[in-house]
């Protein structure tokens, strides 16, 4: 794959992280900054080392190292309850579109259509 896709993938994938899981208090960003420069500089350095490699070997790589970054982000991102998005995914508690909303409004987008309908207020009674 050209080095172009892989950046665009690492990005891609920080900027996921940040948008799906917002609740990561102060550190959410900073790691996934850093998070997102110690993987550039990977891919640019496992690009060089697989110069010589088969077409298909240097893929499989590629691929696979995607799959670790994948992983060790969802593994490692602060969360302010304290729990990994990963072991979220695993006990099956999906991002709802109000999380989906949250993480989008802190890249400045505003898609309303993604929160909940608001309940109407039920008039009560009085009786006398």
């Amino acid at each position: 794959m050209p080095l172009t896709s892989n950046l665009t993938i690492v990005f891609l994938a920080h900027a996921a992280l940040l948008v799906f899981f917002p609740y990561g208090g102060r550190m959410a960003f900073p790691f996934a900054a850093i998070s997102l420069i110690l993987w550039t500089g990977f891919f640019i350095f496992i690009r060089q080392a697989t110069v010589n490699f088969r077409r298909s070997n240097a893929v499989f790589i590629e691929l696979t190292a995607i799959l670790a970054m994948a992983v060790a982000g969802l593994a490692l991102m602060p969360q302010k309850d304290g729990v990994a998005p990963l072991y979220k995914l695993i006990r099956g508690q999906y991002p709802d579109g109000r999380q989906v909303y949250a993480g989008l409004a802190r890249f400045g987008i505003k898609v309303p259509s993604l929160l909940p309908p608001e309940k109407e207020k039920i008039e009560e009674e009085i009786r006398f």
